[in-house]
């Protein structure tokens, strides 16, 4: 007879939600309330009402089941509602262990979710959560998992749970917010056959699984660049220190892709108009040229990807790359960035809103701080025209997607371009992504770094040689970096 336990553990994370105020966080949401996700002190509640809210919730899922279905010794609904009130009360006394913590999850204040969480070292076992019926389906579960992955007071790397194998919705959850079935948690799911494990490593850790394919300059590098982008400190495509390396240009020539010197690099598809899908490329004549120097890396990548290809599950010769664009002209450029500009004050606008509600749209559009802050947000997905080169302008970047020519299809690394507005996996490092979409990163970015390719974290597909952002990240002297690439 199997454990009701690991039913009530995790089955009603594809319906929560969470944030942190107080020790972890405070947003709005759409409707413009604070949503809060805050640890509670053991001794701040009686626990009276985080009971009820975790029973009256698991009560009513249980509705749609036959008890039976729940373990031989429920016959009717009552017995799963009797067993609910003892089973809870009987944990409640987890918390008095220092590792465990009570997260409460309120709306204006109003308490309506809970969550248990166990700390093992940078490791979090989610045992309990659960949220009000009516408070269901609105986005708070994936804020939730955001937030314990973010959440530095626990460093996390690993987070473990498990669900019913019957709830596909649950699972689904999982999969999307980077979860893979099978942890070292199932071991003990195993009596019953009825619950799988679920497992979400942090970038960090997976890097660590795989340090081995690359130098220890290399993988220190990269590790790096992982905790600057969870720590909100790596520059963008046009901040000043990156624009304050010198070009000194090298006169290298271009080659073009559509010459077909290497059939397993080619360009995407041809659109009917400019910028039509991130499936096409991006339709300009300039757009499959590039410096020498960064095609022949380019070709060294292709050799890579075999070398490592069992490693990620692929096989020598499956994966090649399909260029979406390379050289650019300003033109374009400059379109690019006001398009972005548009969409990013337009984005941003609604923020201060809330933010300043004492101020008119006028007010606001027209401050300093929020012409800075609109353009920084620019900079980072699009390089400006003025007073700047930028790299896509001087034959010295490529975007590029993965192929997988058995499958005939693209390989799945999350959604692709900042082109057609907002992306929020759009950085290498984001954790919007599943876990293989994670996985084919991965395998991406090794395999580029050790062709000598430097990716913009912003952009999982951009990848660059011989320009001002290669220099910084590869040069730690700034009186020593150089760009030889200067526009075309």
């Amino acid at each position: 007879m199997f454990k009701l336990r690991h039913v009530l553990s995790y089955s009603f994370l594809a319906l929560s939600s969470i944030n942190p105020a107080n020790s972890f966080w405070e947003y709005k949401d759409g409707d413009g309330k604070t949503i809060s996700f805050r640890i509670v002190p053991k001794d701040d509640t009686s626990g009276e009402d985080e009971k009820r809210l975790l029973v009256t919730t698991f009560s009513r899922m249980y509705q749609g089941y036959k008890p039976s279905a729940l373990g031989d010794q429920f016959h009717t609904h009552e017995d799963v509602d009797k067993f609910l009130v003892k089973y809870f009360d009987e944990n409640w006394k987890h918390l008095e262990e220092d590792s465990n913590k009570l997260i409460h999850l309120r709306k204006d204040g109003n308490l309506i979710g809970v969550a248990i969480v166990e700390e093992n070292g940078d490791t979090l076992h989610l045992r309990h959560f659960a949220i009000q019926t009516s408070e269901q389906g609105h986005g708070y579960g994936k804020t939730f998992i955001d937030a314990l992955k973010r959440y530095s007071a626990f460093q996390v790397h690993q987070i473990i749970a498990d669900t019913h194998r019957v709830y596909d919705e649950t699972r689904e959850f999982y999969r999307k917010t980077g979860f893979k079935e099978g942890n070292p948690h199932e071991e003990e799911l195993k009596g019953s056959g009825l619950y799988i494990g679920l497992e979400w490593e942090s970038w960090a850790y997976t890097l660590g699984r795989h340090k081995d394919l690359l130098t220890e300059t290399q993988y220190r590098r990269m590790l790096s660049l992982i905790e600057m982008f969870r720590g909100g400190n790596l520059p963008k495509i046009a901040s000043p220190e990156i624009k304050a390396i010198p070009i000194v240009e090298c006169g290298e020539t271009l080659v073009d892709v559509e010459e077909g010197l290497n059939p397993r690099i080619q360009m995407m598809p041809n659109p009917e108009s400019h910028f039509q899908s991130p499936d096409c490329n991006s339709g300009y004549h300039c757009a499959s040229q590039m410096r020498e120097t960064l095609y022949k890396k380019l070709e060294d990548m292709i050799t890579q990807l075999d070398g490592m290809a069992s490693r990620f599950e692929y096989k020598p010769g499956q994966i090649s790359i399909r260029v979406f664009e390379g050289l650019r002209s300003l033109e374009t450029q400059k379109q690019l960035f006001e398009k972005k500009a548009t969409e990013s004050r337009d984005a941003l606008l609604k923020g201060e809103r809330f933010l300043l509600p004492h101020l008119s749209d006028e007010e606001i559009l027209t401050s300093d701080s929020f012409k800075a802050k609109v353009y920084e947000e620019t900079i980072k997905w699009v390089s400006p025209v003025e007073n700047n080169t930028p790299v896509h302008s001087t034959g010295g970047a490529v975007d590029i997607r993965l192929f997988d020519e058995e499958q005939q299809m693209f390989v799945d690394l999350g959604k692709f371009g900042a082109v057609w507005g907002s992306n929020p996996a759009a950085s290498t490092f984001s954790e919007q992504i599943t876990y293989q979409q994670k996985q084919n990163r991965l395998m991406l970015l090794i395999a580029a770094t050790r062709a000598d390719l430097t990716n913009y974290p912003f952009e999982f597909w951009h990848f660059s040689s011989g320009d001002r952002y290669a220099a910084f990240s590869n040069e730690l002297d700034a009186l020593k970096r150089r760009a030889i690439y200067g526009g075309i």
